[in-house]
């Protein structure tokens, strides 16, 4: 393997986020499911290592993933609620972000060696990987990033933090609220413009 330490990271604006996004992030699937999703021949989710996926909970602390009885979309609803945020009216063709969703890997081969150092992996669909423990390294990396996102976001504003070991590459998934300060009543309300910028030139910088 190589040994290049390359981070990435992809942010999408989100109007909203649905059941089958929130299910795929926990891994709430039957073995039905992921038979189905398996057909696809761009996906490749290895039942023998989701067992090793993991999040990080509001405490900061690895658990299993999909550990919380609220599923993800519950939670952000209820914390789009505490902030106030009402949608625009069902046929308005337009709509307001409530959510960032953030993908955040690396280089191939480095993430691999994060998750399963020097194992033996075999990444072809249908391969049995029951043998691979998972290492510390990768939950390290979790927690960086995971603190980054606290400072940055709010640990609050941080509605889940998955990380899926059980794909070709090790990556996370962090579902955030963008929040700000209105000017006139000083309270906290679902801002994209105050974590992400006015334009797409504030944005991209």
């Amino acid at each position: 393997m190589t040994t290049d330490k390359k981070q990435a990271m992809h942010v999408e604006a989100g109007k909203f986020f649905s059941t089958a996004e929130a299910n795929e992030n926990e891994r709430r699937w039957n073995e039905d499911k992921i038979g189905r999703k398996n057909q696809d021949p761009t996906n490749h989710y290895d039942k023998t290592r989701m067992k090793l996926n993991f999040e990080i909970g509001p405490d900061g602390k690895i658990h299993p993933l999909g550990y919380q009885e609220k599923s993800l979309e519950v939670r952000l609803q209820e914390r789009l609620a505490v902030l106030g945020w009402k949608p625009f009216k069902p046929d308005s063709k337009i709509q307001p972000n409530c959510c960032a969703k953030f993908v955040f890997g690396g280089n191939h081969d480095r993430t691999l060696e994060m998750a399963f150092g020097n194992q033996n992996i075999n990444l072809e669909k249908g391969s049995d990987n029951g043998h691979l423990r998972r290492c510390e390294e990768i939950e390290n990396w979790a927690k960086d990033v995971y603190d980054w996102c606290v400072r940055r976001y709010g640990q609050e504003n941080i509605v889940g933090f998955q990380v899926h070991l059980d794909e070709n590459s090790p990556h996370i998934h962090a579902l955030i609220v963008p929040v700000g300060i209105r000017r006139k009543s000083g309270r906290e309300c679902v801002m994209w413009s105050a974590k992400f910028g006015k334009d797409r030139f504030e944005y991209g910088k």
